[in-house]
């Protein structure tokens, strides 16, 4: 019989489910609330920290569950969140300061309240936090647009003259009666002021306004032989003395029989005198002598009959605008005997009663103000390159006008066969004058939807300014809507400044003033206030300061106030809501500009990518323009900028309904029930013309817990029957951007129970932490994993289990921790009881939060270790208060000092009180309460004498479990492969269980058939060097536990309940083996 000694260099490779033979001698059978610490050896795990039960019940009654969605809001090292979302309506969302340990005050938009329901919670709710927003998507809710639909488009047109031209026909047409303007000939007095295109506009314009005559040649008269017009009795006449009066033509009666007011003439010519230049004069009724003349005759001008004699021998006129035309005195032969001539249209003149038409330089604004449409065209007699009109649509952005009423709009068709490039513009004047000159900017087409139900899109949790919060659809309301409870919008600054100005110093209405004193850039909104004294008034309109000053517009009513120059005010620049607004489709229409492909459907993910927010939907995943995470449409039609959204759908031959995405190493891993893809531009910028989505992997994956990045890998479960695994994705080519996934659960294929609900990860660590769906007996338990590579191999690879005994007062509550998050090196528990009617309590579901603090070497301030106690809180006495709610109060009627715990306790825990190291304490030493009330509310336990100023521990004791693997004897085969040798009898004597820094563990013994054993380590205060705090002693050294037995008959299993550190580093067996028959080589 050999006698042998064989080695576990260390405890850190956690449970295995394999075979003995297959085992590594690292691997252990159990191992329960002890961390594989690489740097310390295997511990007992770091204690749960109460933080808060400040979460509040949820009264649901008995038999109902109530399901809670958790996330953290890490805004930065200062400000860190817990947001938590059950049940429904006001108070379903609840904000936690985990640095200040405090509730924070969450308002909420009344609009917002309904999207917060859920038949799950937990599950409905992803987010995603980018400063002071944090987006929340309901992946129940449709997202839809709004029925709303931008307006009609106005029944308008415009005419642009583009160029002047003699003697060219001007043509205007609208619903197939024709107005034409012909300009006069290069020879015609007065010519080159005609030609201009503004005096063309001007002219079309009174012919419009005016009526469009058509002449009859047989109508025309000639004004010679008698018919002359010149200043003699009864040809020409004016009323005397200087007074100017209606120019009165004779014509020939018998040529003009049926004349009437209001009908048309046309100047044909003028004779051959051209005295005064043909010249007349609107200003009626001057006592000048001679009156104004500043208007001539132009042939080819159109004028109305004013007046005419009954017999039809005399006529009068007037401009198309009505105003008469006058003569001064001194007129004289206004054309040569037998050359001047008219022609009169005596058929009644077709009007345009329900059009308003005006002109602002060469450009005509025609609006139908009846509301109906109309048909609009322009011609001119050389080719229709003069004058074009435009109505609805063109061709060429080219052809329109640089002048232009205000917001008028037009498509642009661009290549009349393809719809896919047309595109609408708008005009926008300068100084937002209703007509003038401008610029053209893309807007998006009439009658089209362009706006989303807001009701249905994520929803934004905002942090203000004064550090509440405020819950509310991202409508872009500069207020929000009927909020709850005592609301006001938070001033961001308070700025001093002056008036500036003279200003009368009496008081009076002020309705407007100018301040100075500002910093440049600074935008104040309507709705910010004013201060003058002790007046407040509201600001009326946006104004952003320039050269240091702003003119403010004030609301009515008016404060009244005495405001001189140099009057103090203060302003107070309060929250600006309205960024917060999902944009508008303000480019194009839905085929140009199309909806995201998430309308219509739910959305599955929300997330940040590469300067942008993302959504998944089905199998599309959508992201934001570049840096404007509120808009998920294009801004132009006309280029597709890299900045663009980008919407693009996986490529796979089977449905592909994609659940998470993560951003990992530059790429967007996404993950559907069973496949995984990558989305990525290569080496290029990511847009809309470099983005790549592909296949990478084919592997189950859960679809309601989302992956977790830690360094070079991203973890993802899976379901594995009854139990779940865990998938490790890695680069496999880093060039070609393809992935690989391995099973880092393969050695435990059934130790996690059920669906994994949450997994988290603690990169700084080398830690997985796994959240199983409650089951009886798992739903206060965690799976970790902790893994170390050196080089390109896994050194550790080690699973095991947290398990802890929640707050809970009674064995009717059901206890389940029911989220998980990682914030630095914390691991913050979010837990959940539901706790049974009683005489004393309502039936609900209470939440509440523990952290741990993960951290190789942490011990506690002014000790050399931890003390290890679950829901541990602290008592710091002098100022009679503690951390997380617990009060001292000392009695003297009694001599006792009565504490107030944060939470209830049942009497069949083990609840420990121990004192803490502080200044001039070591701490460590165990405390007996003299009583202790346990119950429905809030425990309370009892010390004897006025123990207000000490320093306390509270807490719940747990225990450590390390179940060893069997021992075996591994042959060495030629090939270099080792096999177990069970050919023999492999008898242990004893194990030396070696450790540091220890208080206590037992080890037990129980052997298959034989009594069971069991060995206390205790480290000795007596032994000369050993450390100590208080009176607790901590050693190093190691235990030998005798077991006497066959390597596979017995079990050695490590515990420890102690509130104090133990720290196990290796195990070293002396056996003996007797084998029965020489292992052959091969």
């Amino acid at each position: 019989m050999a006698l042998l000694n064989s080695s576990i260099p260390n405890l850190l490779n956690g449970v295995s489910q394999q075979p003995d033979a297959l085992k590594s001698p690292n691997h252990c059978e159990d191992q329960v609330n002890a961390y594989p610490s690489p740097v310390e050896g295997l511990i007992k795990r770091q204690p749960t920290e109460f933080v808060t039960d400040g979460l509040g019940a949820d009264f649901k009654g008995a038999t109902n569950t109530v399901d809670t969605s958790t996330h953290i809001i890490n805004r930065d090292s200062d400000e860190q969140y817990l947001l938590t979302i059950k049940g429904t309506g006001t108070g379903a969302l609840s904000v936690w300061d985990l640095n200040a340990n405090a509730a924070k005050t969450v308002y909420y938009d009344t609009d917002a309240i309904s999207y917060l329901t859920a038949t799950n919670s937990e599950k409905a709710f992803k987010f995603a936090t980018g400063g002071d927003v944090t987006f929340i998507t309901n992946t129940e809710k449709t997202t839809l647009m709004s029925t709303k639909r931008t307006s009609p488009s106005e029944l308008a047109g415009i005419v642009h003259v583009r160029q002047g031209a003699y003697v060219t026909d001007y043509s205007i047409t609208i619903n197939g009666t024709t107005f034409t303007h012909t300009t006069p000939a290069s020879t015609d007095v007065g010519a080159a002021a005609n030609i201009h295109t503004d005096k063309i506009a001007e002219d079309l314009v009174e012919d419009l306004n005016g009526g469009a005559p058509t002449f009859r040649t047989d109508n025309s008269v000639a004004l010679g032989n008698g018919n002359d017009i010149n200043t003699t009795a009864g040809t020409l006449d004016y009323q005397g003395n200087g007074i100017a009066r209606a120019l009165r033509i004779v014509v020939d009666s018998s040529v003009l029989t049926d004349i009437a007011v209001d009908d048309y003439v046309e100047w044909e010519n003028f004779g051959s005198s051209t005295t005064n230049g043909f010249q007349y004069s609107i200003f009626g009724n001057q006592t000048a002598n001679p009156p104004s003349v500043d208007k001539k005759f132009v042939l080819g001008d159109k004028y109305l009959i004013a007046a005419k004699a009954s017999d039809n021998t005399w006529i009068e006129l007037k401009r198309p605008d009505g105003k008469i035309c006058h003569v001064p005195s001194d007129v004289d032969n206004m054309c040569g005997a037998g050359t001047g001539q008219l022609k009169v249209q005596t058929v009644t003149l077709a009007t345009l009663d329900d059009f308003a038409i005006t002109h602002e330089g060469s450009t005509i604004h025609i609006l139908n103000t009846a509301g109906e449409d109309f048909e609009l065209s322009a011609q001119d007699s050389v080719g229709n390159t003069y004058i074009k009109a435009f109505k609805g649509s063109t061709q060429y952005f080219t052809d329109l006008p640089l002048e232009c009423s205000d917001d008028f709009e037009i498509k642009i068709e661009g290549d009349v066969e393809n719809s896919i490039d047309d595109y609408y513009v708008k005009f926008n004047t300068r100084s937002d004058s209703v007509f003038g000159e401008g610029t053209w900017s893309e807007t998006v087409a009439p009658q089209e939807e362009f706006e989303y139900d807001t009701a249905t899109m994520p929803h934004i949790l905002i942090r203000q300014s004064d550090g509440t919060f405020l819950f509310k659809p991202a409508d872009g309301k500069a207020q929000p809507t009927n909020v709850t409870a005592e609301f006001s919008i938070p001033n961001k600054q308070q700025i001093a400044a002056k008036v500036k100005g003279a200003v009368d110093g009496s008081s009076s209405a002020v309705e407007a003033l100018t301040i100075d004193g500002l910093e440049d850039g600074l935008k104040i909104k309507a709705k910010d206030t004013i201060i003058i004294g002790s007046a407040k008034n509201t600001i009326a309109e946006d104004v952003t300061v320039e050269n240091g000053e702003a003119l403010l517009q004030l609301e009515s009513p008016y404060i009244t106030v005495a405001v001189s120059d140099d009057t103090d005010v203060t302003l107070n620049i309060v929250e600006d809501y309205r960024p917060y607004k999902w944009a508008e489709r303000d480019a194009g229409n839905s085929k140009t500009n199309p909806d995201p492909s998430f309308i219509g459907n739910t959305l599955n993910d929300i997330f940040f990518y590469e300067n942008r927010l993302g959504v998944l939907s089905k199998e599309n995943v959508i992201l934001s323009e570049s840096g404007e995470f509120f808009n998920f449409f294009r801004t132009t039609v006309i280029d597709l900028l890299d900045s663009a959204p980008i919407d693009v759908t996986s490529s796979s031959n089977s449905v592909a309904n994609l659940r998470h995405a993560v951003p990992f190493k530059g790429n967007l891993i996404l993950f559907s029930d069973q496949n995984q893809y990558v989305l990525g531009s290569g080496r290029q910028a990511l847009s809309p013309k470099t983005v790549a989505m592909s296949q990478s992997s084919y592997f189950e994956c859960n679809p309601y817990c989302t992956p977790t990045v830690a360094g070079s890998s991203v973890f993802f479960p899976y379901k594995r029957g009854d139990y779940s695994g865990v998938k490790e994705m890695v680069i496999q080519n880093a060039e070609a951007d393809t992935y690989d996934a391995f099973d880092i659960t393969d050695h435990v294929p059934q130790y996690i129970p059920n669906e994994v609900r949450h997994l988290v990860s603690m990169p700084q660590e080398n830690l997985l932490i796994a959240l199983p769906d409650p089951t009886s007996g798992t739903m206060q338990d965690l799976y970790l994993y902790k893994y170390l590579d050196v080089g390109r191999k896994r050194e550790q690879s080690a699973w095991f289990k947290y398990s802890f005994d929640l707050i809970g007062d009674d064995s009717d509550d059901q206890k389940q921790i029911i989220g998980l998050h990682v914030v630095d090196n914390k691991l913050y528990l979010v837990c959940q009881y539901r706790k049974y009617a009683s005489s004393s309590m309502q039936a609900g579901s209470y939440t509440y939060v523990y952290k741990i603090e993960i951290e190789s070497g942490k011990t506690d301030s002014n000790s050399v270790f931890t003390t290890l106690l679950d829901s541990r809180v602290s008592y710091d006495g002098a100022d009679g208060s503690g951390a997380a709610g617990v009060v001292g109060t000392y009695d003297a009627s009694s001599n006792r000092t009565r504490f107030d715990l944060p939470f209830a306790i049942s009497s069949s825990e083990t609840f420990l009180i121990i004192t803490k190291a502080h200044s001039g304490d070591a701490g460590g030493a165990t405390v007996t309460p003299v009583a202790t009330l346990y119950g429905d509310s809030d425990a309370q336990v009892f010390i004897t004498g006025n123990v207000e100023s000490n320093h306390y521990w509270f807490g719940k004791a747990y225990t450590m479990t390390y179940q060893f693997a069997k021992p075996v004897i591994k042959g060495q085969s030629r090939m270099g492969v080792g096999s177990m040798i069970s050919a023999g009898r492999y008898q242990i004597h004893s194990a030396d269980i070696n450790y540091d820094a220890t208080h206590t563990f037992t080890a037990a013994v129980n052997t298959t058939g034989r009594n069971n054993y069991t060995y206390t380590f205790t480290a000795d205060s007596n032994k000369a060097g050993i450390t100590t705090q208080g009176s607790i002693p901590i050693d190093d050294g190691h235990f030998r536990v005798p077991i006497h037995a066959k390597n596979d008959s017995y079990t050695l299993t490590i515990t420890s309940t102690s509130a104090f550190p133990v720290k196990l580093l290796s195990t070293e067996y002396e056996a003996s083996y007797n084998a029965r028959s020489r292992r052959a080589g091969v």
